[in-house]
């Protein structure tokens, strides 16, 4: 029988925190004051369902229909740009998917609006749903440091600005063709996946609960062919705490080594504060 595990949203909302909080002494390279951007192609993998019966419930630290709201995000429900043929959403996944979206209105602190698609397709076998940021930025104004990838959310609020109106700043797409449970309590039955945990998850993805490392035919690199790392990338370290930016050349046997050693952890200052003071595994 299926079900799906109940998320810790504190642990990924002090993750979040540590992305704002990056501070660097760093001097800005002569860009001439252009302002980098990329489009990102969309998250190329999801959330893989476990069909083992794992429940857990933890709820909202605040109740989203009391909790004061400091940031704004809007759901466009099925755009034109869906890569996937879609189906209408039913009216309780939507108001599922909009009570997730208020916990994390309730959590973030934000001036921009923060624009997602939301996309109801048949995805791949056993994939619940996949999510990402739809444009990254480095070195705009705000930026903490430079020469690093924030995605688009983060950027804009860093920047108290929206650095690209013609696009989302997050793609969501969810599988329509699995046995949801669409309530808002958090009790699905043994055989139904909980739509709003995996709501909850991947909006953490495409605010910047997402790294660009990876190793591939021996070789471990991060930023995507651009040379730059992505903000949760900076936090990356060993077990011996050395940073994997900085510490290991990029596009080397050294990173990949480190990627695949099973030691890697996350030591953003906030997040490891919620975990006892340790970096997170």
């Amino acid at each position: 029988m299926l079900n799906q595990k109940v998320l810790f949203i504190s642990l990924l909302i002090t993750v979040f925190i540590s992305l704002i909080s990056l501070q660097s002494s760093e001097q800005p390279p002569d860009t001439n004051g252009v302002t980098l951007e990329l489009r990102l192609p969309g998250p190329t993998e999801g959330l893989i369902a476990d069909p083992t019966v794992n429940k857990r419930f933890v709820p909202p630290r605040n109740n989203p229909s009391r909790a004061p709201q400091t940031a704004n995000i809007n759901i466009n429900f099925n755009p034109a740009d869906c890569p996937n043929a879609t189906t209408n959403w039913p009216s309780d996944a939507e108001a599922a998917y909009l009570y997730a979206a208020s916990i994390w209105e309730g959590l973030l602190v934000s001036s921009q609006t923060i624009e997602v698609d939301a996309c109801w397709s048949v995805l791949g076998n056993g994939v619940l749903g996949s999510a990402g940021a739809a444009r990254i930025h480095g070195n705009f104004s705000g930026a903490p440091i430079f020469n690093v990838w924030y995605p688009a959310a983060l950027a804009n609020s860093l920047s108290n600005s929206d650095l690209d109106s013609t696009s989302p700043d997050i793609f969501t797409q969810f599988n329509s063709n699995f046995n949801w449970y669409f309530g808002t309590d958090g009790n699905p039955s043994s055989s139904q996946y909980d739509f709003v945990s995996v709501v909850l998850h991947e909006l953490g993805h495409g605010l910047g609960f997402a790294g660009s490392m990876l190793v591939s035919g021996g070789t471990g690199t991060y930023g995507f062919g651009s040379g730059f790392p992505f903000a949760y990338d900076t936090f990356s370290e060993n077990g011996s705490n050395t940073p994997l930016v900085g510490g290991f050349t990029n596009g080397s046997a050294a990173l990949a080594a480190q990627l695949t050693s099973n030691d890697i952890f996350f030591d953003g200052p906030n997040a490891s504060g919620a975990n006892g003071n340790s970096p997170v595994d």
